[in-house]
């Protein structure tokens, strides 16, 4: 308890708004739970919020700098980025940052030889897997900046699904050094309960979040086409204008944009079956794990997954659904026809999703916890043993170092 007491003023930094995702506005919570004062650091994309508010305790200081995040002068912007952040490390003083992905490790890791603030690098997007299709120099640059600043962190957040994976993305001097713990993106309430009997014809499909041809969308569409017993309701963030004609073209797709999430939850919840489908030929597909996947095994929806990559591994494992060799649109069809004969699968497969997110999401604010507690004590390091007791129930092997 003396380490904890030691944990006065955290800065929670993230380089976009900071809460148009769930994760920065959970790790406040957690935090201002355990009775630190928090301020958030953030980058207003828009050039619109206020520069400094205060809302429901928190400090929220904005660099306000309005540019679309991506090409080159966004990263070009970075520099400018960099030495805000600094000037505010300096100036806060704080006794810990929680850092989320590389665009704000970097600064913390500079800064803390003057700050010696200790640091949470929390890992969103690893932007080496996530760009690994761009051509080069791009993902070795950024995968280069993941392996020389990771090594000088005091715990490494994971929210990814390979342990394994992440860790060799990030290199054996970090692999070796760096506290490591998993705490996947499970749901911090409970939504709904296990998965109802579908009320007959049409069985409905859920595609939702980032709507794109390498999230299925054409494979999606081909399946389904011409059917009368199946739906799909399709709603998110499009911006392939050829994607977007051939949804709006098709009959039994009910499409629309963006929503917000207690409404994504609602549609959710009326669905029978969540795709989850990802090519597994970016690497980012491999591990990702989807805010959505848990959402969905919280409401005791199952999963439609690409086979070799996370979702599907976990599915498979615990019968929390399907898994389809990407772009098969045959074997889709075969799968959908199965299901709407043996609706029963589908109740099946719902009601193991809802009691292992269940026993998931009951460690996940501990283990926040506990990764906060431990680098308290720098001189105390993982044990294999207790990062074994850090690991999570979907997650297979843990992470040993």
């Amino acid at each position: 308890m003396q380490g904890m007491n030691r944990l006065k003023r955290i800065a929670v930094v993230r380089g976009g708004e900071w809460d148009t995702t769930q994760a920065a506005p959970r790790t406040v919570r957690t935090l201002l739970a355990m009775g630190h004062s928090v301020t958030v650091l953030c980058w207003d994309l828009s050039g619109e919020g206020q520069a400094r508010e205060v809302k429901d305790g928190v400090e929220i200081v904005r660099y306000r700098r309005p540019v679309t995040k991506a090409g080159a002068y966004y990263f070009c912007m970075w520099l400018l980025w960099w030495v805000w952040l600094i000037r505010k490390f300096v100036a806060g003083r704080y006794d810990l940052v929680h850092v989320m992905n590389v665009d704000c490790v970097v600064t913390a890791v500079m800064s803390g030889i003057i700050c010696r603030h200790k640091i949470i690098y929390d890992i969103r997007d690893a932007w080496g897997m996530s760009l690994s299709t761009q051509r080069f120099p791009i993902p070795q640059v950024f995968t280069a900046l993941d392996r020389i600043f990771t090594p000088f962190v005091d715990g490494l957040l994971l929210s990814q699904g390979h342990v394994e994976f992440c860790a060799f993305y990030f290199g054996r001097r970090a692999y070796q050094r760096v506290p490591v713990i998993q705490v996947l993106n499970v749901p911090e309430h409970d939504f709904g309960a296990d998965h109802r009997t579908p009320g007959g014809a049409p069985l409905i499909l859920n595609c939702s979040g980032r709507i794109s041809a390498i999230r299925a969308a054409y494979m999606l569409a081909d399946g389904i086409e011409g059917r009368k017993d199946v739906r799909m309701h399709v709603y998110g963030k499009l911006s392939d204008s050829d994607v977007r004609k051939r949804l709006e073209s098709m009959d039994n797709v009910d499409f629309e944009g963006k929503v917000d999430h207690k409404t994504s939850m609602e549609y959710m919840d009326r669905a029978d079956v969540i795709s989850l489908l990802y090519d597994p030929a970016y690497k980012s597909m491999i591990v990702a794990s989807a805010n959505k996947m848990f959402e969905a095994m919280m409401l005791g929806k199952p999963l439609l997954c690409s086979d070799g990559n996370y979702p599907g591994e976990v599915a498979k494992r615990f019968g929390l659904g399907w898994t389809l060799p990407y772009g098969n649109v045959q074997a889709l069809k075969d799968l959908l026809d199965r299901l709407i004969e043996n609706p029963q699968l589908v109740v099946e497969a719902g009601r193991n999703a809802g009691r292992h997110t269940r026993s998931t999401s009951a460690g996940s604010s501990s283990r926040r916890t506990w990764l906060l507690c431990t680098i308290t004590w720098p001189a105390t390091r993982m044990s294999p043993s207790a990062n074994t007791a850090a690991g999570t129930v979907l997650s297979g092997p843990p992470h040993r170092r």
